[in-house]
């Protein structure tokens, strides 16, 4: 008939033929190999817009964030500011905001150059005395690195 026959059955389809009482172990193996490609394939192909939707700046020194364009005021629509302002160039930082010799916000100024509610959020952003760096953040995560899951 010319049929041949295989004495070994180990492998179809990359699984084991013989399941036998295994069977959690051999399913785990391709549950988890199914789950690292399609993690992979989240993080890959997860447009950069989504990705900016969660992410902000966290203020430290302010030298690096643009006080109109960029997306740092924490509790704000968009985390942007939304409102008008009086008195600055589009192209200010927010550097410009902080008293570096008290390591606090400039209230007089900031209130005199937002308005009152949009001032009440920045004067509530916590500054450090220790001047670090400004950071990307993911907002949606308590350790604000950006994951899927």
């Amino acid at each position: 008939m010319g049929v041949k026959t295989t004495i070994s059955h180990s492998k179809y389809f990359g699984l084991p033929v013989v399941f036998g009482r295994l069977k959690k172990e051999v399913f785990a193996l391709v549950v988890e190999k199914v789950w690292k490609k399609v993690k992979g394939w989240k993080e890959e192909f997860l447009s950069r817009a989504e990705k900016e939707k969660g992410s902000r700046w966290r203020i430290g020194n302010g030298e690096n964030v643009l006080i109109c364009k960029d997306r740092w005021i924490f509790e704000n629509a968009g985390f942007r500011v939304t409102g008008r302002v009086h008195g600055l160039d589009e192209d200010s930082l927010v550097n410009s905001l902080i008293d570096k010799d008290l390591g606090q916000w400039k209230r007089d100024l900031i209130f005199s150059t937002f308005e009152a509610e949009e001032a009440k959020l920045i004067v509530s952003i916590p500054l450090s005395r220790q001047n670090p760096e400004d950071k990307i953040i993911w907002h949606w995560e308590k350790n604000d690195e950006y994951s899927v899951r």
